[in-house]
């Protein structure tokens, strides 16, 4: 699954590009990012998914990537245990 953060989530483009990834399987909106003073601060983007200004972009991209991030770090680590000792040139 990827995890989506758009910026400028209630413009034009903002609110096309939020259809196309609630549309796919295989990514889930995380974070909308707005300007700051915007009308739309806090409003329900999708299911679970509030607007939030720009001062709070990088909240935004730690909510999406920190389960991300404990998944792959996890697996990586699984991946890497599983290697040692192979012979890589062949």
């Amino acid at each position: 699954m990827i995890n989506v953060v758009i910026g400028g989530a209630t413009g034009r483009l903002g609110s096309l590009v939020c259809a196309l990834v609630h549309m796919q399987e295989d990514m889930r909106l995380t974070g909308a990012v707005v300007s700051d003073g915007s009308a739309s601060l806090g409003l329900e983007i999708a299911p679970g998914v509030r607007a939030v200004g720009a001062s709070r972009l990088s909240e935004a991209v730690a909510d999406a990537t920190s389960t991300w991030t404990l998944h792959r770090r996890r697996r990586w680590k699984r991946t890497c245990r599983g290697r040692q000792g192979r012979d890589w040139t062949s």
